[in-house]
């Protein structure tokens, strides 16, 4: 095709949007747009920092490429700024210094995208090779198995075979709790 052919179709996109930086902006703050942040923090910070990181995830699995897309350009957009806004005046009435309320609220995002982006990488994978939870827990299991008779891990084993680890998302929460928490810890030593 052309270049004369295409500035008919969608590549005429690049004369409204500044290359492809600008795109993957317009996406993040045009995603981030389709619910706004609520009014108000309800006062529980604690509540209102779980309730965002399960809104976070939910997002993230209605747009699945928001990961990478961040990764590669932070939401530096209206919204986003908006909702990093409301994340922080979540912790207004902590006695928390800002600087500690922006590590709380980035170390909940990345921790809510990573456990996002891991997810969806099994989720490919599953996909890719067609295998089920249980062939994967099978040859996982007999790998694993082998290692961990030894003995030499006794730490990992209990990890690997909690009955803890149940879903992505319930992993996500124990992280958010951990991170709940520390935040918890700080406020306590502020007050």
């Amino acid at each position: 095709m052309s270049r004369a052919d295409r500035r008919g179709t969608g590549w005429s996109l690049y004369r409204h949007v500044p290359g492809k930086e600008g795109l993957v902006s317009f996406m993040i703050d045009r995603a981030l747009g389709e619910s706004a942040p609520p009014g108000e923090p309800s006062g529980d910070w604690r509540n209102d920092l779980r309730m965002l990181a399960s809104a976070m995830w939910d997002f993230i699995l209605r747009h699945p490429w928001y990961p990478q897309a961040v990764a590669e350009r932070p939401p530096v957009t209206p919204r986003g700024l908006a909702a990093f806004e409301f994340a922080l005046s979540i912790l207004d009435h902590t006695g928390l210094p800002m600087s500690d309320r922006g590590a709380i609220v980035v170390s909940l995002t990345n921790t809510v995208l990573a456990a996002a982006q891991n997810a969806a990488a099994e989720a490919r994978a599953r996909s890719r090779f067609q295998i089920t939870d249980e062939e994967i827990a099978s040859s996982v299991g007999t790998f694993l198995g082998d290692i961990m008779a030894s003995g030499a891990y006794p730490r990992v084993r209990d990890v690997v075979t909690s009955a803890d680890r149940t879903n992505p998302k319930a992993e996500m929460e124990v992280s958010v709790e951990l991170i709940l928490d520390g935040a918890a810890a700080r406020i306590a030593a502020a007050t």
